[in-house]
């Protein structure tokens, strides 16, 4: 018989293995499902790997704890909720894109549970690492669309990755991650974070430094003001420029960033007005994951007659899944919650959490594969690091 030490050393490696491998992949494909490919497949059954791999030890042995059976409720809530629209006619693959992403959440954050710090701190490093080169890709491709040899569509279609909250993920890890120099990252991260033009993003992401540094310092005014004159700085190179020939990217994106009432703001308001009207036709339920959000005079809507999704993360599951689905959603969010928020990993996990939702809540990419399972793995951190995790070797089985 095996060495239980041995054998729980084999246990996670294969896990880190699986979600590192998984986290990897997470970079290379787009965050919107538009048609499943090779990619989406080989994800999903890395996934489907590191879970049944995992689950004979939540099942057999006196770890299982009630995180476990939210998690594990989640995803079978999922499944019988597509399985139910599968028999009532709706399109296989249309099922698969509305609740494929939504199951890495849980699992993920199930997987990550049964891990040990030391393994864990590699998921984030490996995290951090990919989240961070893509902060210095943003830089060149910014410098071709402030020389006009860049329209701003095309510009936001090669960094597609740059919509899910991986940059607001990523702050609170300079902070977990890196001593010395950590300001360095964090300035290209505020620099990636302004090009990307997104209000909803720079607006997350100052809140977030601005907790990190709270958590993570005495807070004091010199201090206070080296960290705000290093977001001013940073802020200049991507907010000031002439732009470029086409009319999305000829504003100064000083103007767009301030820009409240612009068509961006009107459309996002126009979505959470028909999702609420869609939410009262079955507030218990919602009126189905398929759902077309179709609205006269919405740009996305016009050129995307099929839009199934809006900006907020909130209001499409209360259409979509009324309370109910709303509810499930949200479970594994409070398990964060569970052993408490103490210790100054647990803090940082936290903001990079709560952030990411802040992000979601005027955001789309809530129905991306990575956002989901860069959560997952978020919220599985925060379990173990509050110190009421199952790895291994606190297991009796």
């Amino acid at each position: 018989m095996l060495n239980p030490t041995i054998t729980d050393r084999l246990y996670e490696n294969i896990l880190l293995f699986l979600v590192i491998a998984n986290l990897i992949l997470a970079f290379i494909f787009s965050p919107f499902i538009g048609k499943l490919n090779s990619i989406h497949y080989l994800s999903g059954t890395l996934t489907i790997l590191a879970t049944c791999w995992m689950l004979p030890t939540v099942f057999f042995s006196r770890c299982f704890k009630y995180f476990d059976f939210i998690f594990l409720s989640t995803v079978f809530y999922y499944l019988v909720i597509a399985a139910w629209y599968v028999m009532f006619g709706v399109e296989l693959n249309e099922v698969i894109r509305a609740y494929l992403s939504f199951l890495y959440l849980p699992m993920f954050a199930l997987i990550c549970s049964r891990l040990s710090k030391h393994q864990l701190k590699t998921i984030l490093l490996a995290l951090f690492t990919l989240g961070f080169f893509v902060a210095l890709m943003v830089i060149p491709f910014f410098i071709q669309l402030i020389q006009a040899k860049l329209s701003y569509n095309r510009f936001t279609a090669y960094l597609d990755i740059t919509h899910t909250p991986i940059f607001i993920i990523i702050l609170p890890l300079c902070f977990l991650l890196l001593s010395k120099f950590k300001y360095y990252f964090v300035a290209i991260v505020i620099v990636a974070i302004f090009a990307t033009q997104s209000k909803g993003q720079v607006l997350m992401a100052l809140l977030v430094l601005l907790a990190c540094e709270i958590v993570s310092n005495k807070a004091s005014l010199v201090h206070s003001l080296k960290v705000v004159s290093l977001i001013f700085l940073c802020s200049l190179p991507t907010t000031f420029f002439n732009g470029s020939t086409d009319d999305l990217s000829s504003k100064n994106p000083a103007n767009r960033l301030g820009d409240l009432r612009g068509d961006t703001t009107i459309h996002r308001v126009k979505e959470i007005l028909l999702a609420k009207e869609y939410a009262l036709k079955n507030p218990i339920f919602g009126v189905g994951p398929t759902t077309e959000f179709h609205i006269r005079g919405i740009a996305t809507s016009e050129n995307n007659p099929r839009q199934r999704y809006i900006h907020n993360v909130v209001m499409y599951f209360l259409a979509t899944g009324g309370v109910v689905g709303f509810l499930v959603y949200i479970a594994p969010y409070f398990t964060v919650l569970i052993g408490g928020i103490n210790s100054k990993e647990n803090k940082l996990l936290l903001i990079s959490i709560l952030g990411s939702f802040g992000y979601l809540l005027v955001s789309a990419t809530f129905k991306s594969i990575q956002t989901n399972m860069f959560l997952g793995v978020l919220i599985g951190c925060s379990i173990v690091y509050s110190g009421v995790g199952c790895s291994p070797k606190k297991t009796d089985g």
